[in-house]
């Protein structure tokens, strides 16, 4: 059977005692035969941290008062008689009702010796096996004096705390917490409470004035008395002018991020949000995202007018045997200029990997074509793996590659029912109003589970594919709308 420690300390003075049970049967002083069981944590033991003895002084005003002393000082006494200091714990509740002393302590009450005459008073605390506080007693003052045996029963409460939630500005609320038997908790998250608007929670602090959080979620605490934690919140909005400020603005919970300059990214980075929780970083129609040998993963970011005067990529551009991973963005409104041969209105790739899973691309004005080439995805030669899945692009609008523009290897669509792409209203003034493909290189395209719609090229009737000198793989449950036909009569032109 599990033994539980008892340990009374008192300076210098160390005594361990052994109890059987980790189940403390009492008996209640209101019906002598009646007992209950107490259950406390498993190998507890009691330590006596203090026998102070408080000594009687005269101040200034001649009026008296009294002071505190360790036992293990001497104090001068009418005599230099050794004294013996006997005490039994006592279990008592909240509502008054005490109990007899803790049974199966098989050597008697707990003992100090060569305690001098004087007064004093014995304070108690119960420790778990991890030597966390869940109980604390104190004797009444007491005198030592005449008698060569005390004996003093001190009543052990278990701790008891409350925490408090304020939502501080937040709306909804969150229930108290009464903590008994520990001086341990755990920090909740602020479930049934909603930030204010364009606010988010950062942890929670001791003033509702707080600058910063004095405790997070998850975060373990020791209370030492009853506590209100208020809610600390933090705008959501930052302008950001590097790579260190963007990180720097994600790392601290902003969701709305909006560029004033380019972003070089080096390092590798990732961004991941939630379906009800997206980061928004916008390009304010001016900056746009570079990397060159990194890798980078965004997961419910939602991009928006990205714009690049240096020819590629107008909300992200990767070079350098980069890997881009996209999963659940989307895109709007991302175009490129600054010269002749623009490539990719939205994402370049050159030398580099790409895998696009469920996004968005979407471009809502024809009166500027957002690049030269690949309205959204530009993919140039020599580029790595190559996979877009189960995403919609919509309203592209180049002179070749209405939404993608693609020198390599690609595969677009999916084996899986819901992993197909679709292409709708996309707009190619020269070739291939969905997809343009080689440039008289030999590439080879998959396709597969790809629906395209309402696509047009008004250079030629490649309102959806066009392909110079790549081959062209297309499943059986591929579809253009336009013709309402499968794969044999998708609007595809190729010139071997």
């Amino acid at each position: 059977m599990r033994k539980i420690k008892y340990i009374p300390i008192l300076v210098p003075l160390v005594l361990i005692f052994a109890f059987t049970s980790c189940s403390l049967i009492v008996s209640s002083h209101e019906s002598p035969s009646s007992s209950v069981t107490v259950n406390l944590p498993s190998r507890s033991r009691f330590m006596t941290y203090r026998a102070e003895e408080v000594i009687q002084t005269e101040t200034s005003q001649g009026t008296s008062s009294s002071s505190s002393s360790s036992s293990s000082q001497t104090t001068e006494t009418s005599g230099s008689e050794n004294f013996t200091i006997k005490y039994n714990l006592i279990l008592a509740t909240d509502d008054g009702k005490t109990y007899d002393k803790i049974t199966g302590h098989e050597e008697g009450p707990a003992v100090f010796k060569e305690v001098q005459e004087g007064t004093y008073k014995i304070s108690v605390q119960a420790l778990d096996p991890n030597d966390n506080i869940f109980a604390t007693g104190q004797s009444e003052l007491f005198q030592v004096t005449g008698d060569r045996e005390s004996i003093v029963d001190i009543l052990l409460y278990l701790l008891k705390f409350t925490v408090s939630f304020d939502a501080n500005g937040g709306s909804g609320s969150l229930e108290s917490t009464i903590i008994t038997g520990t001086n341990q908790f755990m920090v909740p998250y602020i479930f049934g409470i909603e930030p204010p608007a364009e606010y988010v929670f950062t942890g929670w602090a001791l003033s509702p004035s707080a600058q910063e959080p004095d405790y997070l979620p998850n975060q373990i605490i020791t209370l030492t008395k009853d506590i209100t934690l208020y809610a600390l919140w933090s705008d959501i909005n930052a302008s950001v002018s590097s790579f260190a400020e963007l990180k720097s603005a994600i790392e601290s919970g902003k969701r709305n991020i909006t560029l004033c300059n380019d972003i070089n990214i080096d390092e590798d980075f990732t961004i991941t949000a939630s379906d009800s929780l997206p980061v928004k970083i916008n390009g304010d129609s001016s900056y746009h995202i570079t990397a060159s040998g990194k890798n980078l993963s965004f997961t419910y970011v939602e991009f928006s007018n990205g714009y690049s005067n240096s020819d590629a990529g107008g909300m992200i551009e990767i070079t350098g045997s980069s890997w881009l991973t996209l999963t659940e963005c989307t895109f709007n409104n991302c175009s490129t200029s600054g010269g002749s041969y623009t490539c990719g209105g939205t994402i370049y790739v050159e030398d580099s990997s790409l895998y696009v899973n469920g996004c968005s691309f979407t471009y809502s004005s024809e009166e500027l074509k957002a690049a030269e080439n690949g309205g959204f995805i530009y993919i140039g030669s020599g580029a790595g793996t190559i996979i877009i899945s189960a995403s919609t692009f919509s309203g592209g609008y180049a002179s070749k590659g209405g939404a993608i523009y693609t020198l390599s290897n690609a595969d677009i669509g999916g084996s899986g029912e819901w992993e197909g792409c679709t292409f709708q209203n996309s707009i190619a003034s020269s070739n291939g109003g969905a997809i343009y493909a080689g440039n008289a290189s030999a590439i080879e395209i998959n396709i597969r589970n790809t629906y395209f719609d309402s696509n047009s090229s008004t250079g030629d009737e490649s309102h959806d594919i066009y392909s110079n000198k790549a081959t062209i793989t297309i499943d059986e449950y591929s579809l253009s709308y336009d013709m309402g036909i499968r794969r044999e009569n998708i609007a595809c032109k190729k010139i071997n």
